[in-house]
């Protein structure tokens, strides 16, 4: 869990964003950065809140 929340945050760091940017500016007149940051902040929320509940599973 804790790779998948790495790989996530990776994703969304500087150098990646600007070649996620190359790929298609514009989707349906929306930026490409806004589906791509929004994709990978959605995994990164969901592997920080499954590894939360395997961490404090009572």
């Amino acid at each position: 869990m804790l790779l998948w929340v790495l790989i996530c945050f990776i994703m969304v760091e500087w150098p990646v964003l600007s070649w996620a940017n190359r790929i298609e500016p514009f989707i349906s007149g929306f930026p490409f950065i806004y589906f791509w940051l929004t994709f990978w902040y959605v995994l990164m929320a969901i592997g920080v809140i499954v590894t939360a509940l395997f961490v404090w599973r009572p």
